[in-house]
């Protein structure tokens, strides 16, 4: 930290490997999914007077893999040829900006822009929020992009009342195989791949 302003940066990375397994009689279907995640971060925050500002520059990449066998549980012989695919996000900028102006005692205005992947870990050292406006993961999933733009207006009525409005506008791009199907958490859905969420 050197005066208002504040620095922080960090590389992060998760390796995370989900198998099942279901057997019906003598056959038994398999899957396996691994996923290989890492992302190195920048980020800066400032403060002075009633203005307060931040940005995060990070570069997040994720790769995964799928495999389904279905076999005789006795011999182990393949009754179908193994299914495998892929797919990728590949590693670019995601830039995130924040700006607040406070302009009373318990009153701001905030203005934010996110863009984030969805990590496949349930921690994180990089800041959870842009400003005073959260990083939302909502209706997201391991690997799922994210690109909000946001405003938020903060208005302390009194000591024991407070008011806010929040304007929001997120578009989300789910991560995909090769074949255009849906990369799911194995905990949650099993014996199938999911082409389309409704």
């Amino acid at each position: 930290q050197q005066g208002p302003m504040r620095w922080s940066a960090g590389w992060e990375w998760a390796s995370v490997d989900l198998d099942s397994a279901l057997s019906y009689s003598l056959v038994t279907g398999a899957e396996h999914s691994r996923l290989r995640y890492d992302m190195p971060w920048l980020a800066w925050e400032y403060g002075q007077g009633p203005w307060s500002g931040s940005a995060m520059a990070s570069w997040p990449r994720l790769n995964m893999r799928y495999r389904h066998r279905q076999y005789l549980g006795q011999t182990g012989e393949d009754l179908s040829e193994p299914y495998d695919d892929a797919g990728r996000q590949r590693r670019r900028l995601r830039p995130r900006l924040g700006l607040s102006y406070r302009f009373a005692p318990g009153r701001a205005l905030h203005f934010a822009y996110v863009e984030s992947m969805y990590s496949p870990t349930s921690h994180t050292l990089a800041p959870v929020s842009v400003g005073a406006i959260p990083i939302d993961y909502q209706y997201q999933i391991p690997g799922s992009l994210a690109r909000k733009l946001a405003m938020q207006l903060d208005w302390e009525i009194d000591r024991r009342s407070f008011a806010w409005l929040s304007l929001s506008h997120q578009k989300i791009t789910n991560a995909q195989y090769d074949n255009g199907s849906m990369l799911y958490p194995l905990e949650v859905l099993y014996s199938d791949k999911v082409g389309s969420l409704g």
